[in-house]
């Protein structure tokens, strides 16, 4: 598919991340637990999965090419950031998990796809690149369920985050 760098693209950026996680994220552990890429924040009832969520921080655009008020369009370079947080219930887990992320949001021939030194979008998206800007350590965090905590069935409710931020590039 040929970008068309013809106004904001038709596909989110949230899809075009989930896509390009789905289509060539490898599960840490094929033979147990699946990898959820979820369609909001941390679900409870996915406590006991690889869970991973795409949320969006903020966007801005640069005018490239300023007509004095003559164009009935604004050529713009946007970039969209978006934060992808994975959680596991068990830090090996989720270290494993944030080593196979890494592995696809640092290959370029998936990130940066390109024919003929042309770019030809992430996942047949209109989305020129997306790159990763930064990424956190593994922090421990507290899963709140009905399950959870004192009086509950599980008192172990613990997970483990790494929360990764990623910019996506398109044209309009």
């Amino acid at each position: 598919m040929a970008i068309t760098d013809a106004g904001v693209p038709s596909d989110s950026g949230w899809y075009a991340i989930k896509q390009l996680l789905l289509n060539n994220l490898v599960s840490p552990n094929p033979s147990g637990w699946t990898v959820a890429i979820n369609d909001t924040w941390l679900a409870h009832k996915l406590q006991k999965q690889y869970q991973v969520c795409i949320v969006p921080i903020y966007a801005e655009d640069n005018a490239f090419n300023l007509t004095g008020g003559a164009s009935a369009t604004r050529p713009t370079i946007a970039t969209a950031y978006y934060q992808i947080t994975l959680v596991h219930p068990d830090r090996a887990s989720a270290h494993s998990l944030f080593r196979n992320v890494m592995t696809v949001l640092n290959n370029e021939t998936l990130t940066v796809p390109q024919a003929a030194g042309t770019y030809t979008g992430v996942e047949d998206t209109d989305y020129h690149w997306v790159k990763v800007t930064k990424s956190s350590s593994g922090q421990m965090i507290d899963v709140l369920a009905p399950d959870c905590g004192p009086g509950g069935k599980d008192d172990t409710c613990t997970g483990y985050r790494y929360d990764i931020t990623v910019a996506l590039r398109w044209n309009e």
